[in-house]
């Protein structure tokens, strides 16, 4: 069984391509947690631990 498998445990899965789920995809630092209009209003965020660098 493969790691997917494990991890998706039988569920029915819809799969999309980042393009069609995302309206913008940026490269860069967390948004100003200052800012009230960045969170709260549907907007998502997601990272990818493959793009991080220590």
């Amino acid at each position: 069984m493969s790691y997917l498998d494990k991890l998706l445990q039988g569920a029915t899965v819809q799969w999309k391509t980042l393009g069609e789920v995302a309206v913008k995809i940026y490269s860069g630092g967390t948004p100003n947690t200052s800012v009230e209009a960045y969170y709260g209003g549907g907007n998502s965020l997601v990272a990818n631990p493959r793009s991080w660098y220590w």
